[in-house]
């Protein structure tokens, strides 16, 4: 409801990732974030948009996608259960087969998990893409390649000491628009963690200075 107005974001975390204050540097105690938003200073920044569904942190589809979607039907939260699905779902995950386009290019790729990155993490300090910046006009695109399982933990390290691009199975670049389509006629995706099923055609954008949110 804030897009494109006038209006404010004011952010207290209080979620289990908190993906977008992390970025953005908001203090976690409410306390804090209290006092930093009565400082009044305001930014502007970027948000993306997939099939025509704001979203500012990260959107996907693939492992991700489908482990947002069981996970949003368990009871608990926080990152202990969200590590628990993660496990439950991750040995019968099987890689899909997925085309990208942005304006020059096309691409075939088999992927674990693709995500367009608004900012740089998912939450929890999991940098999907730690390079993304929420004002530079540009969607940071992440796709990780089927990995032998053994590399798991070495992944998951990367993932949080901000190293992931350094993997041979993992791809990242950066783009202003990107179709994703998938051979499957619909399947999982999410964006800031909402899960949600789709049709076989993802369609990115970039909303550049779009938002109006107070910072540190």
């Amino acid at each position: 409801a804030l897009i494109n107005t006038e209006c404010v974001l004011g952010i207290i975390p209080f979620g289990s990732g908190n993906g977008f204050a992390r970025h953005l540097r908001i203090p976690l105690n409410p306390t804090k974030a209290i006092s930093l938003i009565n400082r009044e200073k305001i930014a502007m920044v970027d948000y993306g948009i997939v099939n025509k569904i704001p979203f500012f942190c990260t959107a996907g589809t693939g492992f991700d996608a489908l482990v947002g979607y069981k996970f949003d039907q368990t009871k608990g939260r926080g990152f202990a259960n969200y590590f628990k699905t993660t496990a439950r779902e991750y040995f019968n995950y099987k890689s899909q087969h997925y085309t990208l386009f942005d304006n020059e290019h096309r691409m075939e790729r088999e992927a674990f998990v693709i995500t367009v990155a608004n900012a740089s993490q998912f939450g929890n300090n999991a940098y999907i893409a730690p390079d993304a910046e929420i004002t530079d006009g540009l969607l940071d695109v992440t796709v990780i390649s089927p990995f032998p399982k053994y590399l798991s933990p070495s992944i998951g390290i990367k993932l949080f000491n901000k190293t992931l691009g350094k993997s041979r199975y993992v791809e990242m670049f950066r783009v202003s628009s990107l179709t994703i389509k998938r051979h499957e006629e619909e399947g999982y995706v999410h964006y800031d963690g909402e899960p949600k099923i789709m049709g076989d055609t993802l369609n990115f954008s970039i909303k550049h200075l779009g938002l109006k949110v107070y910072v540190p």
